[in-house]
């Protein structure tokens, strides 16, 4: 990866995961506006990684997406009706373009960052263990800029339990760097006993946070670990991707079909399904009618069509989605099916006996699994891994077909010659 790239992600990651204590200290010296100089650094970075680093046999990518973004945002001129709303929904895209574009790394740089990762994974866990038993000063931190409120960092219960977020923002974004660096070390560190301690620590660290679609996510993701180097492991275990997509999809569509209901005196019932019956009942049915009522069936409502970037002026319809699928056939119509269904497919034909594929396919895993219940796209580093993941995945299938080609040349050549 270009050093400038590096340097400027490095940076904008750690703002991220150290997010509420910078916050905090910011607000301490009344220098709350300077952490959104970030904004400006993946942009950068994006347009620097097309201009620099696309050689001319890949320009074809970015084109294509640079067509399909165009015709996304031509159905945003139709259906919605603030420019501001276009365009956040095009800066939450953003990440996604960076991770895709300009996250390349080459197979002996992921071991050379195995330290720094481990330093990033001691931090985040070791963060959430002590904030589990000592409240940080920043906990449901609220100040205002420019008579904006902003939430440093969200205070909230699960039943009885404070979630618990670390140094990040909020609980859930701690389970999910937590995992991410976890995965990281676990795959690429070579000593047996630093992978066993982090991924069993990190277990315990994102169980404190009581992240549920994370806590699922590392669940399947341990099995994929423990197994892959079986005989016959990686191809079956590389077909559990389905699972989660389908169930991303299906259950959103089938969610006016539903007739579970929680029972509200059972503290453990609250904790597993209150939030998920919500989605059922309320928030996915709603999604799809915003659609239907301020949309187009098969064109969605274009880029910014739902969840933050309705807040411009469309808050009295402003729907969260909590879904991948949810989120992005709002935004980018049927296509969205097609999106998601080859993502899933080019991801069960990684070789989990890699390494490399291992961690693209756990971060793949990861997405799917925590996109149940949760958009991802509005979250910058999530946004990165998915947008990293899937270009790792379309390099993959070009590099198959440049062999391909390649095997046919040579056989047209072998066949001319003995002809």
């Amino acid at each position: 990866m270009n050093r400038v790239i590096s340097i400027g992600f490095v940076t904008y990651g750690l703002t991220f995961i150290f997010e509420a204590a910078l916050r905090y200290g910011l607000h301490l010296v009344g220098l709350e506006p300077l952490l959104y100089g970030r904004e400006f650094l993946l942009p950068a970075m994006t347009l620097y990684a097309l201009a620099f680093n696309t050689r001319a046999e890949n320009v074809y990518l970015p084109l294509l997406v640079g067509c399909l973004l165009a015709l996304h945002l031509l159905v945003s001129l139709l259906y919605i009706p603030d420019a501001r709303q276009i365009l956040f929904g095009l800066k939450l895209i953003v990440p996604f373009l960076f991770g895709m574009f300009a996250l390349k790394v080459a197979d002996d740089g992921y071991r050379r960052a195995v330290p720094g990762m481990s330093c990033v994974y001691a931090l985040t866990a070791g963060a959430i263990i002590t904030n589990y038993f000592y409240a940080f000063p920043w906990e449901g931190l609220v100040y205002y800029v420019d008579g904006v409120r902003v939430t440093a960092n969200v205070l909230w219960w699960a039943g009885e339990e404070r979630r618990i977020a670390g140094l990040t923002r909020a609980s859930y974004d701690a389970a999910v760097y937590c995992l991410i660096s976890a995965l990281y070390v676990t795959v690429f560190s070579r000593a047996a006993w630093v992978r066993i301690l982090v991924w069993s620590s990190a277990g315990v660290a994102i169980a404190i946070t009581t992240a549920k679609g994370v806590v699922l996510a590392y669940g399947i993701i341990s099995v994929i670990l423990w197994f892959r180097n079986a005989a016959l492991g990686s191809a079956a275990l590389s077909r559990l991707i389905w699972l989660p997509v389908t169930t991303m999809i299906l259950a959103p569509i089938g969610s006016g079909l539903f007739a579970f209901k929680v029972d509200s005196t059972s503290p453990i019932e609250r904790l597993l399904f209150m939030s998920y019956m919500d989605r059922i009942e309320n928030t996915w049915p709603q999604a799809f009618e915003l659609v239907a009522n301020y949309g187009d069936f098969l064109l969605g409502r274009g880029i910014g069509g739902i969840g933050t970037p309705q807040m411009f002026s469309e808050a009295v319809i402003w729907n969260w989605a909590d879904n991948l699928f949810v989120y992005a056939y709002a935004n980018f119509g049927l296509l969205a099916l097609v999106y998601l269904l080859l993502f899933a497919h080019q991801a069960q034909r990684l070789d989990l006996k890699t390494d490399v594929d291992a961690f693209v396919f756990g971060c793949a895993m990861l997405v799917a699994v925590y996109g149940m219940t949760a958009s991802i796209m509005e979250g910058a580093v999530l946004a990165v891994v998915f947008g990293f993941t899937a270009g790792h995945l379309i390099d993959l299938q070009r590099l198959r077909s440049l062999k391909i080609r390649a095997h046919i040349a040579t056989v047209r050549g072998w066949v001319s010659n003995t002809g």
